[in-house]
């Protein structure tokens, strides 16, 4: 009989793990990059409230996990 924990479905999957580090790394090189060469934007990010800029940021990861499960 096989026992399943909370997190086994990423510890049986290496390809979950897999996925989630490169979505992260893009999101933030999103960001990062956004802040760097879109004019305002960080200034505009900055005024936003703590739970806005969390809301943004999660976008931005849905947004490329998406991406990068419709192109897999």
């Amino acid at each position: 009989m096989i026992r399943r924990t909370v997190m086994a479905p990423l510890a049986t999957t290496g390809r979950s793990i897999a996925l989630l580090t490169p979505m992260i790394a893009i999101s933030g090189a999103l960001i990062s990059l956004t802040f760097r060469y879109v004019p305002g934007a960080r200034a505009w990010f900055e005024q936003l409230d703590g739970e806005r800029k969390q809301l943004l940021m999660f976008i931005v990861t849905t947004a490329v996990a998406l991406t990068i499960g419709g192109i897999s």
